[in-house]
């Protein structure tokens, strides 16, 4: 083996069957996160072995030996390893990595920090911006024969695991403000739509990745209800980045387009019902982008490019007036030592009052009733809770609005904190029952860890967006080399001739 200048005849792009595989594997775990996402909302603390989990980590396992076998070939089929420098099988070679190395990481997180049930968490970010490096890797390193439909399953995984940033607002559990909602959601989609134009140069490519998505998302609504699980809202907001291939449109007015569109039906999804987000929130955000689009869209229709980038410039200023975020340990908030098995009912009338009522199995002695709390996207709400005859304690809360909130019995057991939650919906008029774990909450880390904490997560996150970077980086290269332009770039910057691969 040696390591030489790899002549191009050498290169060794995936085949279509492999990249079938890694594609079939990658919707199989996009369903098995949001199957986990349900069982954590609906059941609460979980072991490593249950089925959504054992279905999550089967289907990145095949994924990632399917990737491995495209480098062990390469090297082989080369018999050199500047193979290996190859921008496509270094990006998913490299994302791969980010993907496997998330479990340890997250792991060593836990034993650190505590229990992390955030979505943001350095750790599980980790796992989205690996997949997104994998996918683009062999997105662009795919073989040229390959059909429209492989095309369009590959980019709509793409964005579907781009999304699975704002997964937690989809399924009505926020654990952040939903001022950021939409931010989130338009950095994914507009991410996945610079990629997808580089990489799949056929007519419509953003409209039939968005269409991939839809359609995974309208059939694992019926799929998590069979199982009795909660689902996620519908799709609505995404379908925007369609207007990303309405014509006359070029660089950054296409961008500007699908902002625009996705701003526009977030707001209306969520004032009609449609999504769980507050309209409020959602408006924050949606106003200036939806004034910011349109006046991109006019002045790049003028063929004035320099007013077009300055529009652009205003769109991004916009887009950054945000109001800080903070965690609201919604739901699974770090689930400490277990205590014993309580039956929790919470019972809301419809009208915003909810009445939840514990009933502990044991330590009856010990417990002394505090609080009732009520957490969601950054809020939380409190009233008393008291004793309600031998072992059970019971209290009213009043909540506003409609949307799920984690309903929390805060009690003393033997003068140090024992609590465990419900989700509940103030708007409607229902009752549920479950027996949960009393658990004593995870306490926060001392001054010296948080610092530690915070150092590590900032590294974690800027190997997650340098392999974002490397993503953009790649679609950028092959764009040029197929003769089209990259995202965003005059079509001269695109002319050049050569090998289907960078």
């Amino acid at each position: 083996m040696r390591i030489s200048k790899l002549s191009r005849p050498d290169l060794k792009p995936l085949p279509v069957a492999a990249g079938a595989v890694i594609a079939a594997a990658g919707w199989l775990s996009l369903a098995a996160t949001y199957w986990d996402d349900a069982w954590h909302t609906d059941i609460g603390r979980d072991s490593a072995w249950t089925p959504p989990h054992v279905l999550l980590y089967g289907a990145v396992a095949v994924a990632g030996v399917m990737v491995a076998w495209w480098v062990i070939a390469s090297v082989a089929s080369s018999r050199s390893l500047a193979s290996l420098t190859w921008p496509p099988l270094l990006l998913a070679g490299a994302g791969g990595v980010g993907v496997l190395a998330a479990a340890p990481i997250d792991a060593a997180w836990h034993a650190a920090y505590g229990r992390d049930a955030v979505l943001w968490s350095p750790p599980h970010m980790l796992t989205v911006f690996g997949s997104v490096a994998m996918l683009t890797g062999v997105l662009a390193g795919l073989a040229p024969a390959r059909s429209r439909v492989l095309e369009a399953a590959l980019s709509g995984l793409l964005l579907g695991t781009l999304a699975v940033a704002v997964m937690e607002y989809d399924t009505d559990v926020p654990q952040f403000s939903e001022v950021l909602y939409l931010p989130v959601l338009l950095a994914a989609g507009l991410l996945a739509v610079a990629v997808v134009r580089a990489l799949v140069p056929r007519r419509l490519a953003v409209t039939s990745t968005a269409a991939a998505y839809v359609a995974f998302r309208l059939a694992i609504i019926p799929a998590l209800a069979a199982l009795g699980r909660s689902t996620p809202a519908l799709p609505v907001a995404i379908c925007g980045l369609a207007a990303a291939d309405l014509p006359r449109l070029r660089g950054a007015a296409r961008y500007a387009a699908a902002a625009g569109a996705v701003s526009v039906l977030a707001w209306a999804g969520a004032a009609a019902g449609l999504a769980p987000q507050s309209p409020a929130a959602v408006a924050r955000t949606a106003i200036p982008v939806i004034a910011a689009s349109a006046a991109i869209a006019a002045v790049s229709l003028s063929c004035d490019r320099r007013r077009t980038w300055l529009a652009v410039a205003a769109l991004a200023a916009a887009a950054v007036a945000l109001i800080p975020a903070r965690p609201a340990q919604a739901h699974d908030p770090g689930e400490g030592t277990q205590l014993a098995i309580a039956r929790l009912t919470v019972s809301a009338n419809g009208r915003g009052v909810v009445r939840l009522t514990i009933v502990p199995q044991s330590r009856c002695s010990q417990l002394q009733p505090r609080e009732i709390m009520a957490r969601r996207a950054g809020r939380t709400i409190r009233a008393p809770l008291v004793a309600a005859g031998r072992c059970r304690f019971s209290g009213d809360i009043r909540l506003p609005g409609a949307g799920r909130w984690f309903v929390y019995a805060e009690l003393s057991d033997a003068g140090r904190p024992a609590e465990t939650w419900l989700p509940a919906d103030p708007a409607q008029a229902a009752t549920a029952t479950a027996s949960r774990v009393l658990y004593r909450p995870a306490r926060a880390a001392p001054g010296s860890a948080r610092r530690t904490e915070t150092a590590a997560g900032a590294a974690i996150y800027a190997a997650g967006i340098a392999l974002l970077g490397g993503a953009l980086v790649v679609a950028r290269r092959v764009a040029r080399r197929r003769g089209r332009p990259s995202p965003g770039l005059p079509r001269s910057a695109g002319l050049s001739t050569g090998h289907a691969g960078p």
